[in-house]
């Protein structure tokens, strides 16, 4: 189940490189699909274009017997998620111990940049 939850999480990076946002606000109302008071525009994004268990038309889950639609853009990012699965593990425990070498003191620079840019 992580590997989808990854998956997701990537189409939402690769789609907040657009400008504007499809979730802004300085979106107009008549251009976005739903107007449900009821639920925030990012939860809109999310559960019409990314996971696709609501109809972007009618603004309804679908039910058993409706035709769905397939969502690429998850698929693709599973795709991807699994394929840097497999290279991470392809040479086990030696490749994995290079990686370690990156990520570990990767974050602590990033603090420190941050800390430097915040002064």
């Amino acid at each position: 189940y992580y590997n989808v939850i990854v998956a997701w999480t990537m189409v939402y990076v690769i789609v907040s490189f657009k400008d504007p946002l499809p979730w802004s606000t300085s979106i107009p109302e008549e251009d976005f699909n739903c107007e449900l008071s009821s639920i925030s525009r990012a939860e809109q994004f999310y559960k019409i274009n990314v996971i696709r268990i609501v109809d972007k038309d009618t603004c309804k889950a679908y039910e058993d017997g409706d035709d769905t639609v397939f969502s690429g853009p998850a698929l693709g990012a599973c795709v991807a998620v699994w394929i840097i699965i497999f290279l991470c593990v392809f040479k086990g425990v030696k490749s994995s111990s290079y990686i370690v070498w990156l990520t570990v003191p990767l974050p602590v620079i990033f603090v420190f940049i941050m800390i430097i840019n915040g002064s």
